[in-house]
């Protein structure tokens, strides 16, 4: 197998703690799979806050809860990068990090548990309405669909 696919860090699945395999092409065109291009592209889980990037850092925000169906766009398997900045302005990479579970549904069965680890200040449903409507800046209710993205950091062999 040429060097080059094994670098393509968005087609590798963790099949083990210690492994990663490389999936299958993807199909050729969009109308096949209904789902965005990932050949040669790398995905971002940004954060706007700034003040999310300390949480980031010391594990207590380990997933994100984004607005609307995002299951076409992350997987469960996926490399990402995680980073914290401005749509538009410069990103800072806090690590890479791959997608654990992709779940959509309303905001109102996102459980307490998901809540605080979205936003360690947060305990509950309130909480989250006024966070992502300042985020998104409309008015975000309980029977919204959210997407529940559950992300794990990983880490060089350096850090373990």
């Amino acid at each position: 197998m040429p060097a080059d696919r094994l670098l393509s860090a968005d087609r590798l699945t963790p099949d083990s703690p210690t492994t990663l395999k490389l999936q299958p092409d993807p199909p050729a065109t969009m109308k096949e799979t209904q789902t965005a291009p990932t050949e040669g592209c790398m995905f971002a889980l940004n954060f706007y806050s700034p003040l999310l990037a300390a949480a980031l850092r010391d594990g207590t925000k380990t997933l994100t809860v984004r607005l609307g169906d995002k299951r076409p766009k992350y997987q469960e398997g996926q490399i990402v990068w995680v980073t914290v900045g401005q749509k538009h302005g410069t990103r800072q990479k806090i690590f890479t990090a791959v997608i654990d579970s992709v779940e959509a549904k309303l905001l109102r069965d996102v459980s307490p548990r998901e809540i605080t680890k979205d936003n360690p200040a947060a305990r509950e449903h309130g909480d989250l309405l006024e966070f992502l409507s300042t985020i998104y800046n409309r008015r975000v209710g309980l029977e919204d669909t959210v997407t529940v993205i559950h992300f794990s950091r990983i880490a060089n062999a350096r850090e373990e």
